[in-house]
């Protein structure tokens, strides 16, 4: 079982409820997946897996039996984590879906991805979601 910061049940109250919302957010899927993994699992003191990490080392055996609390700043953490480490070419192909969204920019648009690197090197660190 999942519980929310105010541990009663996770529900609709407690935000976002399907995997679709957490990507209009800015989540990324390495991110989420990395945090739900972690829900009730352990692997020593280790928090920041791959893909091949987590397929790896999963064990039904470190599942804990006690109910999981979901932590938001925790995933928000993990999502920016996930985006100071991408490379600046990575994120401006992430990020032109919600560039299009905001109508900063139009489908057809080309972006000057010298300058977008430039932006994206300076503000990654800060980052939290696109």
């Amino acid at each position: 079982m999942i519980l929310g910061s105010d541990k009663t049940r996770l529900s609709k109250r407690h935000g976002a409820t399907s995997v679709t919302s957490y990507e209009e957010m800015g989540y990324l899927p390495e991110a989420l997946v990395n945090y739900l993994a972690r829900l009730g699992w352990s692997h020593k003191d280790q928090e920041v897996f791959s893909q091949e990490e987590l397929i790896e080392k999963f064990s039904l055996d470190h599942v804990g039996k006690a109910a999981a609390i979901f932590n938001q700043d925790k995933l928000l953490w993990l999502n920016s984590h996930y985006i100071s480490s991408m490379e600046p070419a990575e994120i401006i192909k992430r990020l032109r879906p919600f560039l299009i969204k905001e109508g900063l920019v139009k489908e057809d648009t080309t972006l000057d991805e010298a300058w977008m690197k430039k932006i994206i090197i300076s503000l990654r660190e800060r980052c939290r979601t696109p």
